[in-house]
C-alpha cells in the first residue's frame, strides 16, 4: 500500500512556509525559529515550473465532477466540485507544478503543488482539493511532528492535526493577509 496522506491545498502551503514554535522577539513580536521568516517581510518573486506532461483538463457543468492529476513526484490531486457549484460549462484544467524557483527556503521550492486554471473561476458552493502526498514528504512531516514533540515535552501528534495549527500561525503572522483583512473588516466585506 502506498503511504500517501490526504490534506487540503491550503495544508501543504503551511507546512512549506510556516515555522514549528512560536518565539517572542524583544518587543513581543512572535518569531517562528525560521531565519527567512522572522526577517522583515518582503515581497518575494516566484516562478513556477510545470509538469505540462501531466496536465490534466474536463469540461465540468451544473451536475458537477471531479478533476485529477498525478505529478511526476507521485503527488496525486483531485478537485472535487458538487452539483450545482458551476452554473455553464467550464474546462478546468490542473496542471502540477514540478519547481518553484524563488522560495527562500532551506531545500528549496514547494512540493505537492498544483496550478488550476482557468485563473479567476468562481464556485457557488465549496470545492474540496485533496492532495496526496509522496511517501518521502509523508517520512519528514512524522519526522516534524517527532521533533515538535520533543521540543514542546508533548506526545508525538498525529501530523494531520499539525496542519491546523501551522495554517492558523501562518496567516496570523503574514503581514499582507493581515493587513488586507482589517482593511476587509473596515470596509465591511467580512
Amino acid at each position: 500500500m502506498r503511504a500517501f496522506m490526504r490534506v487540503t491545498a491550503a495544508i501543504l502551503a503551511a507546512v512549506v512556509v510556516s515555522g514549528c514554535a512560536e518565539r517572542a522577539s524583544g518587543n513581543g513580536t512572535p518569531k517562528t525559529g525560521v531565519e527567512w521568516l522572522d526577517r522583515e517581510n518582503a515581497p518575494v518573486n516566484v516562478r513556477l515550473a510545470f509538469d505540462s506532461a501531466n496536465a490534466s483538463s474536463e469540461v465540468i457543468g451544473e451536475a458537477g465532477g471531479v478533476v485529477s492529476a498525478t505529478g511526476s513526484d507521485g503527488s496525486y490531486f483531485s478537485l472535487e466540485i458538487p452539483k450545482g457549484a458551476l452554473h455553464r460549462s467550464e474546462r478546468i484544467t490542473m496542471i502540477p507544478v514540478s519547481r518553484v524557483d524563488g522560495l527562500p527556503l532551506e531545500k528549496g521550492g514547494a512540493v505537492a503543488t498544483v496550478q488550476l486554471e482557468p485563473e479567476g473561476l468562481r464556485f457557488d458552493k465549496p470545492v474540496k482539493l485533496t492532495i496526496e502526498l509522496p511517501a518521502t514528504v509523508h517520512r519528514d512531516l512524522l519526522a516534524y511532528a517527532d521533533v515538535l514533540a520533543r521540543e514542546t515535552g508533548q506526545p508525538i501528534v498525529d501530523p494531520s492535526k499539525l496542519v491546523a495549527p501551522m495554517l492558523a500561525r501562518f496567516m496570523a503572522t503574514d503581514r499582507g493577509f493581515v493587513k488586507g483583512r482589517r482593511v476587509n473588516q473596515v470596509a465591511g466585506n467580512g
